[in-house]
């Protein structure tokens, strides 16, 4: 930067004195300021020019080595965070499923365990108001319309407690 300030504050007065030379017709001067003195500047200026264009190739030589890299980075961590995202993604609608298939399993067990429980009961009671009438049967009595009555309801009772248990 300091030589390309120099050239800018040197070339100007420079070009006016060469000009004015040219103006008054002294193309000798003209010539011994051009070789003296335009001639270095020129050779700064191209070196200065080549200098920076060599800076910028290397710094574009490295940007591109830098977006490669990025890239490179980017279409690793890409497929990646799809192919974790997937996998969390199926765990968890697994997990979810499972957990539905789990109550499902246990809203049926539930049920069942309640209606077997209704029907033992019920199977239970029969059992036992049978042996309530047989009892009552096997009590001395000389009434036989008594006794028939509860043989008749022993054995109604008794046939459904066979039937509950073809039921289940």
């Amino acid at each position: 930067m300091p030589t390309l300030e120099a050239i800018e504050i040197t070339l100007p007065s420079q070009l006016e004195a060469i000009t004015t030379l040219a103006t008054a017709g002294d193309w000798e001067n003209v010539r011994f300021r051009v070789s003296n003195e335009l001639k270095p500047l020129e050779t700064q200026s191209s070196a200065l020019v080549n200098s920076i264009d060599q800076q910028v190739s290397e710094e574009l030589t490295q940007a591109v080595a830098n977006m490669g890299n990025v890239q490179r980075r980017i279409l690793l961590i890409v497929p990646i965070t799809a192919i974790s995202t997937f996998f969390i993604a199926a765990f968890l609608a697994w997990a979810v499923t499972r957990r539905i298939v789990e109550l499902r399993l246990e809203e049926r067990v539930n049920e069942r365990t309640r209606i077997t429980r209704e029907l033992h009961d019920s199977f239970l009671q029969t059992i036992q108001g049978s042996k309530l009438v047989a009892d009552d049967a096997l009590e001395p009595s000389t009434d036989p319309i008594r006794m028939r009555r509860a043989m008749e309801q022993l054995s109604v009772w008794l046939a459904q407690a066979t039937q509950e248990d073809g039921r289940r």
